[in-house]
């Protein structure tokens, strides 16, 4: 492993570089052009999480250019032919990939001869070509420092930027596929957005407030499913736990050994994903709760209905009946007490009650701003209102068939 290396140094022109070392320059040989174009095309997509500024106009995070350096004074022919035809390959796919290549030449005349060919830079009548991008050959390491300076370059090239290999798999396996995964989750969110508003589609037509209840249990572990299944909430966590190692290199071994800049530029890059991230978490949060209080109002709506359902049964069933029952005029003091005692204990006081408790309801229902109460206003005003006017008439018959007796004693 480590054929080909981003190690977050750039050169004069900005581009970040792909090193590929020196002893490694014979293995590009054993490997097929697909494979080392896919090489560098993921290489490439790692230089845009630590570019922070690298967006289009409409704000989306591109994979700007990067520089290609190699050693190739003692490649072989076939090391050489490989590099340059896969470069061409990632080239041909995705027009800017690569912003310049910088290789210090072959001292060999023919692998030199056969490298500017391949590059396109040796003019040919019989095979013309123009170079897919800039091209700069050097001799030696001191012409390579006037395009790179040396502390962006490895120790290959006398450069101070180390590399080791374990730090850079703990850099890959711990944030670098953490920002990848983050990344892909955010082009599927508007996916689970639509799941989300999908649990607004219920029917609770001819529905109890009990059934109700139990519909938005069920929605409320729908709704924790579909974020489960996200992964939203699982991969918010693993961005605050890489962040806190971004924002402590020196606290983790192995990011101690990685380039600064490297660091940094992934650090903001992970920052603004989190960021992103969350802002989605609180949308579908939110997008939840309009159903949820939508339910919430409609169960309470539901209870109070059913209320005043078993109320104007009450007044229909029991209290009715009582009515018709009275008034019973006492002819003497005592029978007028008597009577009115009655009255009071068994009819007025507790229908006064289920009253008070239907002007609850009513208050309680106007109070929850729906726009359907006339089920409920018709319940409590068409056969409740009646029934209190006559309850009502009925009490002052019963006082006043009292004060006359009181009066009528004296």
């Amino acid at each position: 492993m480590g054929l080909l290396l981003i190690l977050g140094g750039r050169c004069f022109t900005g581009h970040y570089i792909i090193t590929i070392p020196t002893n490694k320059l014979e293995e590009l040989t054993k490997w097929s052009t697909d494979r080392v174009t896919s090489l560098f095309f993921h290489l490439s997509e790692i230089s845009k999480y630590v570019k922070a500024s690298s967006e289009d106009a409409t704000g989306v995070s591109q994979t700007l250019p990067v520089a290609c350096l190699a050693d190739l004074r003692h490649a072989s022919a076939l090391a050489i032919k490989q590099l340059v035809v896969s470069l061409d390959s990632v080239e041909l796919q995705r027009r800017g990939t690569i912003g310049a290549v910088y290789f210090l030449k072959p001292r060999n005349k023919t692998r030199s001869h056969i490298l500017k060919k391949l590059l396109g830079v040796k003019p040919s009548k019989k095979h013309p070509r123009v170079p897919l991008f800039k091209v700069v050959l050097m001799k030696t390491a001191q012409e390579l420092y006037t395009h790179i300076d040396i502390s962006q370059l490895t120790a290959d090239f006398c450069g101070t930027i180390r590399y080791n290999h374990q730090s850079w798999l703990h850099l890959y396996n711990v944030v670098i596929k953490c920002v990848e995964a983050c990344r892909d989750l955010l082009t599927k969110l508007p996916s689970v957005r639509d799941k989300v508003d999908l649990l607004q589609e219920y029917e609770t037509e001819g529905l109890s407030s009990s059934q109700v209840q139990q519909l938005l249990a069920d929605l409320i572990e729908r709704f924790h499913m579909i974020l489960s299944e996200s992964s939203l909430p699982l991969y918010l966590t693993q961005c605050k736990q890489t962040l806190f190692l971004l924002d402590h290199p020196s606290s983790d071994t192995h990011l101690s050994l990685v380039h600064p800049e490297l660091v940094s530029g992934l650090r903001l890059h992970l920052r603004n994903t989190y960021t992103e991230l969350d802002q989605w978490s609180t949308e579908l949060e939110d997008a939840w709760r309009v159903t949820e209080n939508r339910l919430t109002v409609l169960i309470q709506f539901y209870r109070h209905k059913e209320r005043a359902q078993e109320i104007e049964r009450k007044i229909c069933k029991l209290f009715h009946p009582l009515l018709r029952e009275h008034p019973i005029v006492g002819k003497t003091l005592s029978q007028a007490e008597l009577y009115r005692a009655h009255f009071t204990t068994t009819l007025y006081d507790p229908a006064k009650e289920l009253l008070s408790q239907a002007t609850e309801i009513l208050a309680a229902v106007q109070r929850l701003k729906t726009d359907d109460i006339s089920d409920i206003s018709r319940c409590l005003t068409t056969s409740i209102q009646p029934f209190a006017t006559q309850l009502q008439q009925l009490q002052q018959l019963y006082v006043s068939v009292h004060i006359f007796h009181l009066l009528f004693e004296k």
